[in-house]
């Protein structure tokens, strides 16, 4: 398989993508990783980053590739066999924001980025913007490919699919 984890900030994209891992024994990639160069602390490059991308895809068999749906979604869609978007409620996006941050400012949990009041705004603006572009483009262009999961009942559905090797239902 080939997994694509797409949704909204807080909404469990990597949560789900380690639960997969776990299920599938697939290796997984982040898009905030092939985004960010946490090394030298820059953004990388469009080539930079598509060259990332593109070994990816001829490197691995199978994948789980998760994040925020911001850069090369074109490429990574259609690589996909299955895409998962978490539209989650904008409530409950806020209320696991808010203890993200403050799971972070009390060092019980560290994220692989500088949790500062630019972040954290940008991360409630794109709450608030709803942002549906992406599961919009989605929908239109692969509907056979993509899986929408609202809530933790619906996840856990798609997980016992797997586990017992039913046929996923798609859009």
């Amino acid at each position: 398989m080939k997994i694509l984890v797409l949704g909204p900030v807080a909404s469990g994209k990597t949560t789900i993508a380690r639960d997969l891992i776990k299920e599938l024994n697939l290796p997984e990639f982040s898009i905030d990783y092939i985004v960010h160069d946490d090394e030298k602390n820059v953004v990388r490059t469009e080539e930079e980053q598509r060259k990332m991308i593109n070994d990816i895809i001829k490197q691995n068999k199978e994948w789980i590739i998760e994040g925020m749906p911001r850069t090369h979604l074109e490429v990574l869609a259609s690589a996909a066999t299955t895409i998962l978007y978490l539209d989650v409620e904008k409530k409950e996006l806020r209320k696991r924001l808010f203890f993200r941050i403050w799971k972070n400012r009390l060092g019980i949990e560290k994220v692989g980025y500088k949790v500062d009041k630019k972040l954290i705004q940008r991360m409630k603006d794109y709450i608030e913007n709803d942002n549906k572009e992406v599961l919009n483009e989605c929908m239109k262009k692969y509907p056979s490919k993509l899986i929408i999961l609202k809530n933790k009942k619906e996840y856990q559905s798609f997980i016992n699919a797997l586990k017992n090797g039913e046929e996923l239902k798609y859009q």
